[in-house]
């Protein structure tokens, strides 16, 4: 657990830290992964930061999955707003997107890993949350949750902004056989 972390994430919400909003995401996801890493995803009593992320491009990015599948009833929502979840199977998991950009724009960022920072079982720590399915496992992260928003009122789950300064790495992402030297994988140094 990272108690300096959960400590000063608490101290900002009592002094008034608010949720990242529209804004935030409805832009190219290449800068919406950099800017989401050092952020806290929060579910429910849960709380992890977001260590590594990869962006997804709406056009000419061979292994994103609007390019690969087309637009279909499961993937409608990466065709939604910006701030939309999109939940998709990944293996035996599920893996965790937010839409960027905006409507009609299949653009989106990858949440690949995390840290826990609050809500977590004591015997639950960072090699329980380095992959996406992983992070989506150990945060209760559903497919009931495709569609849903992080943003606003309506929102299921919500990601507080980044609270001091962290070293972002960049590199090819990792784990696909389509566009692989693509420098859209980013993540904490040292995480």
């Amino acid at each position: 657990m990272w108690p300096e972390a959960g400590r000063g994430y608490r101290n900002a919400l009592e002094n008034g830290l608010d949720w990242l909003a529209y804004n935030f995401f409805a832009r190219a996801p290449e800068l919406v992964a950099q800017e989401l890493i050092g952020t806290v995803l929060v579910f429910g009593d849960k709380q992890a930061m977001i260590t590594e992320t990869e962006a997804y491009l709406a056009t000419g990015d061979a292994a994103a999955h609007n390019t690969r599948y087309g637009r279909t009833p499961s993937r409608e929502a990466l065709y939604a707003d910006a701030g939309t979840l999109y939940v998709h199977p990944m293996r035996a998991y599920v893996g965790l997107d937010i839409v960027t950009e905006g409507v009609g724009i299949p653009s989106s960022v990858l949440l690949r890993a995390g840290l826990p920072v609050q809500g977590f079982a004591p015997d639950i720590d960072a090699s329980h949350m380095n992959g996406p399915g992983k992070l989506c496992k150990a945060l209760g992260i559903t497919r009931e949750m495709n569609g849903k928003s992080c943003i606003g009122a309506e929102a299921v789950l919500h990601v507080l902004p980044r609270v001091g300064d962290v070293q972002i790495v960049t590199s090819a992402r990792i784990g696909l056989a389509r566009n692989t030297d693509a420098p859209l994988r980013f993540f904490m140094e040292n995480k």
